[in-house]
């Protein structure tokens, strides 16, 4: 009987795991040009380890976002020398530990509420650190070898953005309000389709008649 369980659950992970790589691939990302520089794109890959999390736990959510890393990275590779990557697999896993964790104490919808809102909050905090002292600073070396300018111009839709003031203006009009954007649209589909999920995820645990 365990070990049927055991097996049902790894299906049910695997699932995820699968869609949260496909929902990481390039051609599923949203830009929003007129808004946000065209490199920040919308992906929502983050959703089914969160979904896991609530479900089994954060070691799973995070076993989730390595998992669609690693299987990014072998289907397309990396446009960004694999640090984007390795930050997208910070800022995941530190989101579903949290909100893991915090739900994990107090299992409740309140709790799953708190959890959301901690977790867009880690999000958005761990996203400006590594923008800030990483990411910005190797994108210009890499990208644009180590002229500023270049960076200011792929900007230019912040407002008052310039080459003095680059750094904190693309922080305050730019990482910082996309990933609350980004944060906010994933935590709240969470919040409404996790219930239904669940439901699904113990049916398929439950039902003999369907293995």
């Amino acid at each position: 009987m365990k070990n049927k369980l055991l097996i049902r659950r790894m299906c049910i992970i695997a699932v995820l795991s699968a869609v949260s790589t496909i929902l990481y691939l390039p051609f599923l990302r949203i830009k929003l040009p007129f808004i946000f520089p065209d490199f920040l794109e919308l992906q929502f890959s983050t959703l089914p380890a969160i979904i896991a999390t609530f479900a089994y736990g954060p070691l799973v959510g995070i076993i989730i976002t390595a998992i669609k890393t690693i299987l990014k990275i072998l289907l397309v590779g990396s446009s960004t020398a694999y640090v984007g990557d390795i930050a997208d697999f910070i800022i995941g896993a530190s989101v579903v530990l949290c909100s893991g964790l915090i739900y994990k104490k107090k299992h409740t919808k309140k709790g799953a509420n708190l959890s959301l809102f901690f977790g867009a909050v880690v999000w958005v905090a761990v996203a400006a650190i590594i923008n800030y002292f990483i990411l910005v600073p190797f994108y210009i070396n890499l990208f644009w070898a180590g002229n500023e300018s270049s960076f200011v111009e792929a900007c230019l839709v912040i407002p008052n953005i310039n080459i003095n003031n680059y750094k904190l203006m693309y922080l305050l009009a730019g990482c910082i309000p996309f990933n609350l954007v980004l944060s906010t649209l994933v935590m709240i589909t969470t919040s409404l389709i996790y219930k239904k999920l669940s439901f699904w995820f113990k049916k398929i645990e439950n039902d003999d008649k369907k293995w």
